[in-house]
């Protein structure tokens, strides 16, 4: 390499940004200076052996260093490579990190020349075009460093609209379980630990969040469990870059607010540890405490009998399948599956106590109980049937005479789930509707008290007196 080459390191983020800066220093050089970036290694090369070779021979490192949540430990590998490398033809070996003025150097690096601004900059190239004696116009260097300035030193803009809360394991003893290992740790704000699980901490290990879930009791304790086991199918998914979609609220054991915990990335570190990002993201509504057991459970499973209907069967009854082609057909089946699953997971998420099976059941009366009991039973033939034919559909090397039994198969099972989903929300309604029906005439006498109740209330309302406590309570007994 030629005197005076510089070595820039970055983030992959980075990268147009970087290349502007070595424009900049190469053709303000007249092309003296040799600036390498990974972007230039060849896509057959040996990428490793590649940028350890050009780190031996730099002279200079600029690590282009942006926010400190950022995960920097390839950029600290390449730092600490070049800076362990004895000094050639007894040039000085330098490190500049460039970074804006808000963010302070990060403490692996703290020993570093910082740079954190255009005029800082401008002088550190300066200087290197001095010691390999080249000659250069220092205004057209200026004009060039201030037309990249803003975006290399400008202020940094972000929304962080939920807290972060970060599950680092060690890749080790990750290995070797089958849920999340006793010594993962958990990390945030020393605030957002303590609302969620009541530790007035920053820090804390799965083992802790595990003893904490034996000290709840009742619905606190079921939900929290649930939590645990979902966020430790998340984890394990994640690592193997599968998505989870979760379904699990999280009750803060301060306040007692509920919150979602989105995945948000996952990477896996040089220092053999892997990381979940996860945001919490506050949760609206939830569960009612206040309706019966019977009606809340019976609601939800409404709930989740349209989102069969409208999510899965509407969405494939009328699939053309003879007329896809088998990629195509393998993409249709993998959107099945993934709904399939989706919908599984959160009905199994909401099995909590107040929508058990029993209080499910007790909603009806003895025949219709009986018979919602039959009806549900269909349910796992009918999974069964639809797993297995679609897993041949899915199958790349299946002949055309396979599939086409098989999307036979698919579509009767697809059919018994309709009527079986039909007469279940059916009969679930209708049991809703007689819980909280009234007869016609009083239905009649309370429309007119309903109007007779507004009407005294915009009059009131026009001439700035309040309605009585008396007439809002009559008004919230009519609706």
């Amino acid at each position: 390499m030629k005197p005076g080459t510089i070595f820039i390191s970055h983030r992959s983020e980075y990268a147009e940004l970087v290349k502007a800066l070595k424009a900049v220093i190469q053709e303000t050089a007249q092309g003296q200076i040799n600036v390498f970036i990974s972007e230039d290694i060849p896509k057959a090369d040996d990428w490793r052996d590649e940028l350890e070779k050009n780190l031996r021979e730099a002279d200079s490192l600029f690590l282009i260093y942006g926010a400190p949540y950022e995960d920097w430990s390839w950029c600290f590998y390449e730092t600490g490579y070049f800076a362990a490398q004895p000094a050639r033809d007894g040039r000085e070996r330098r490190i500049f990190c460039v970074k804006r003025k808000e963010i302070p150097v990060p403490s692996p690096l703290n020993h570093l020349q910082a740079v954190a601004d255009e005029r800082e900059l401008v002088k550190v190239i300066i200087d290197i075009y001095r010691q390999n004696k080249i000659d250069f116009d220092a205004n057209d260097l200026h004009e060039r460093v201030k037309a990249i300035g803003s975006k290399l030193f400008g202020k940094i803009a972000e929304l962080r609209g939920y807290s972060r809360v970060v599950v680092s394991i060690n890749n080790e003893e990750f290995d070797g379980s089958t849920g999340v290992p006793a010594h993962a740790t958990i990390e945030s704000d020393t605030t957002t630990i303590t609302q969620l699980f009541g530790l007035a901490t920053s820090k804390v290990q799965w083992s802790e969040l595990i003893r904490n879930a034996d000290s709840l009791i009742g619905n606190e304790k079921i939900f929290f469990e649930k939590w645990l086991a979902e966020t430790a199918k998340i984890i394990r998914a994640g690592r193997e870059n599968s998505v989870v979609a979760p379904q699990t609220v999280l009750i803060a054991r301060r306040g007692g607010k509920r919150y979602r915990l989105l995945l948000y990335h996952m990477r896996r570190q040089c220092n053999d540890v892997s990381v979940f990002e996860f945001l919490a993201v506050d949760e609206v509504g939830g569960p009612s405490v206040r309706l019966p057991s019977p009606l809340l459970s019976i609601l939800t499973a409404i709930r989740m009998g349209f989102r069969f209907r409208y999510e899965l069967i509407d969405e494939f009854a009328d699939l053309d399948w003879e007329g896809l082609l088998p990629a195509e057909r393998q993409s249709r089946v993998g959107e099945f599956q993934t709904i399939l699953q989706n919908l599984l997971a959160e009905s199994d998420a909401r099995g909590n106590v107040d929508i058990s099976e029993q209080n499910f059941y007790s909603a009806f009366d003895r025949v219709s109980a009986a018979r919602m009991r039959k009806l549900i039973a269909t349910w796992d033939p009918i999974h069964a049937e639809l797993t297995l034919a679609l897993g041949i559909l899915g199958d790349a090397k299946t002949s055309k005479e396979v599939a086409a039994a098989n999307i036979r198969r698919f579509r009767d099972a697809l059919e018994a789930l309709r009527i079986l989903n039909l007469e279940f929300l059916s009969r679930s309604c209708d049991c809703v509707a007689k819980m909280i029906s009234v007869p016609a005439q009083e239905s009649e006498t309370n429309v007119v008290e309903l109007d007779r109740l507004v009407k005294a209330m915009r009059e009131r309302a026009s001439g700035g007196e309040p309605a009585t406590p008396a007439e809002l309570n009559k008004l919230r007994d009519v609706a």
